[in-house]
């Protein structure tokens, strides 16, 4: 998501809508931990923020927060299964 990467997850979401594929993105770690920031990120944190939201409306690309890895797992095996891949 960084600027010098978000040309090329840019591609990806055209990608994604020419083949009709719906995109989530999985964040590990809860939203107030990411909004306290990372001691070694260049990033601004307001920046970030910022984007996911613009990407939740703009493109309809949601943001899950998972304060676990085995939340992750268990957030994408029941997105993917109410879609139907199992």
């Amino acid at each position: 998501m960084a600027s010098r990467e978000y040309n090329r997850f840019r591609r990806e979401i055209d990608r994604a809508k020419k083949a009709n594929a719906k995109l989530v993105i999985a964040v590990e770690g809860s939203i107030e931990e990411i909004s306290q920031g990372f001691e070694y990120s260049t990033y601004k944190v307001e920046s970030m923020l910022t984007k996911l939201g613009t990407l939740m409306f703009k493109h309809w690309i949601p943001t899950m927060f998972n304060p676990t890895r085995a939340d992750m797992v268990l957030m994408m095996t029941w997105v993917f299964e109410s879609e139907g891949y199992h």
